[in-house]
């Protein structure tokens, strides 16, 4: 859930906040409790479109850096899509970003 993208010397930066599986609701803004084995997310990039890149990170946070965009090609725009893993259905319902004009 809101997924941000911020850019800085080249380099791209995403961060997002996690969700329960378990059915909580957000009210106070503190953390609810995973409701799973492990804390997991896809993470895809795509450079116009193209997907270059795909990673499974452990934490709400996922950095691309400008030397990484190179070696993938290049583009001018940067997209990232994230999606919370689950040990009994998989991937979840995902959400993307795209930070444009490099």
């Amino acid at each position: 859930a809101a997924l941000r993208l911020a850019e800085a010397d080249g380099d791209s930066m995403a961060g997002w906040t996690r969700r329960s599986r378990a059915g909580y609701g957000w009210p106070d803004f503190v953390d609810v409790p995973l409701a799973e084995v492990t804390e997991a997310y896809q993470v895809e990039v795509l450079l116009d479109e193209r997907l270059v890149r795909t990673a499974t990170v452990m934490a709400p946070r996922f950095d691309y850096a400008a030397a990484d965009r190179l070696a993938d090609g290049g583009g001018s725009a940067v997209k990232v899509r994230v999606a919370q893993l689950s040990g009994s259905t998989g991937p979840g319902r995902g959400s993307s970003a795209t930070l444009a004009g490099f």
